[in-house]
């Protein structure tokens, strides 16, 4: 390859003083490119294939913020309400075809008892406060004893080999959520007792 044609070109270059930079000239450059988007199923992929580098799981292993804590418990609330609506939907019929069916029949104002609690819980839970916290606490295992017991009654009451599954169900969904608020009220509260 003939170089002669940029001789001119080489000159220029070689002759050019070199550029000082700014010292935050690659942070600069890399918060103006474009950020990756990524699909949801490739998120879900890199989740189940490398749990410990994806974002998602890093936000569950830092401490909640007082919102996060609140939040996860006015939407057990909500959760619980909208169950309270749909069994209120489906045993409008059922009452007279099941023989003792009050404990059954009780389940929907049950259900928006524990909304109700749940949601006043969640709502105190924005106040730092330590016996809010742990009030919230002791509520939590106080609901998922009485989730364990329900579940009992309810077996007791229908007498329906074939419901023990469906009883099951309801109390291990229970059981999750309730878990999962005393894990996060517990993460919380070392967050809260560590500043």
């Amino acid at each position: 390859m003939n170089m002669d044609r940029y001789k001119g070109i080489i000159n220029i270059i070689k002759n050019t003083p070199p550029v000082q930079y700014p010292d935050d000239f690659t942070e600069r450059v890399m918060a103006r490119l474009p950020a990756l988007q990524t699909s949801i199923w490739s998120g879900i992929k890199d989740s189940l294939l490398r749990p410990r580098t994806t974002h998602m799981f890093k936000t569950f292993a830092k401490p909640p913020s007082r919102t996060e804590c609140s939040f996860y418990f006015v939407m057990a609330g909500i959760l619980y309400f909208i169950v309270g609506v749909i069994l209120i939907m489906g045993l409008k019929n059922i009452g007279s075809e099941i023989s003792n069916a009050n404990w059954i029949m009780m389940q929907p104002q049950i259900s928006f008892i524990i909304a109700f609690g749940l949601m006043v819980l969640g709502i105190s839970l924005l106040k730092e406060n330590i016996l809010i916290i742990k009030a919230a606490h002791f509520g939590i295992l106080i609901y998922i004893g009485f989730v364990i017991i329900n579940g009992i009654v309810l077996q007791m009451s229908l007498n329906i080999p074939v419901s023990i599954v469906y009883i099951l169900y309801f109390m291990c969904c229970g059981l999750l959520v309730g878990g999962v608020l005393v894990i996060t009220i517990q993460r919380y509260l070392k967050n809260f007792v560590a500043d």
